[in-house]
C-alpha cells in the first residue's frame, strides 16, 4: 500500500512545486510591469528618494 501511494505523493509534491514557482514568477512579473507603469508616470522621483 506504502508503494501504491508513493509514487502518486511524489508527482503531486513536484507538480505543486511547480505550480507555485510558476505562480511566483507570475506574480513578480505583475509586480515589475506595475512599477515601470508607475515609473513611467513619475516614479523617478520615488526612486531618487530611496
Amino acid at each position: 500500500m506504502l508503494e501504491r501511494w508513493r509514487r502518486p505523493f511524489i508527482i503531486f509534491s513536484i507538480y505543486s512545486i511547480l505550480l507555485c514557482h510558476f505562480l511566483f514568477l507570475f506574480f513578480t512579473k505583475l509586480v515589475v510591469i506595475r512599477r515601470v507603469s508607475l515609473s513611467g508616470e513619475g516614479g523617478r522621483r520615488n526612486e531618487s528618494e530611496k
